[in-house]
């Protein structure tokens, strides 16, 4: 990629998962975009029902849809993961992104950007679950320099796994 929006750029609809600071961040920015549409998805129900009626709440009106539930009206091209995993000082265990993804009904060719973070490794295991092309792009954030750092950013690296040639 040229530039850090040229993957999501090609992309008509993101579906962005997780609405917290990441995910939030990633709505704002693409809020500005002529060529793309984001909508977004969170398990926490209270959340989504105050970003579609909070007219307060920072995410009212950035997304065009947003949803509590894994059926979306729009055909997805880009899943955006920023859910939190559960970590410990020795682990991390992402099984929870492992269950949404497994969840959602996507065509096999719309490719799952993952800014989570997720165990080394763990990009080559989700292929052998699913057919989607994955690409694991780390969110190195510091706590309130999400939007800015996702926004001005110079570039991101982006990862992905290929089985003749794999990177992880």
């Amino acid at each position: 990629c040229e530039n850090n929006w040229d993957l999501i750029r090609m992309m008509k609809t993101v579906l962005i998962v997780g609405l917290g600071n990441v995910g939030a961040a990633y709505a704002g920015a693409l809020k500005y975009s002529t060529r793309v549409q984001a909508i977004g998805y969170d398990i926490n129900t209270e959340l989504v029902e105050a970003i579609k009626k909070d007219e307060k709440h920072a995410l009212y009106g950035q997304l065009k849809n947003v949803y509590s539930e894994n059926k979306f009206e729009e055909t997805i091209s880009c899943v955006l993961v920023c859910i939190s995993t559960n970590s410990r000082y020795d682990r991390i265990d992402a099984s929870n992104i492992t269950e949404m993804l497994l969840g959602l009904e996507l065509d096999k060719d719309v490719p799952i950007i993952i800014k989570s973070a997720v165990p080394i490794g763990y990009c080559s295991k989700l292929k052998k679950d699913i057919a989607n092309p994955v690409f694991y792009c780390p969110e190195m954030l510091r706590e309130g320099e999400t939007a800015s750092r996702d926004i001005w950013i110079t570039r991101h690296v982006f990862l992905s796994y290929d089985s003749s040639n794999h990177v992880d």
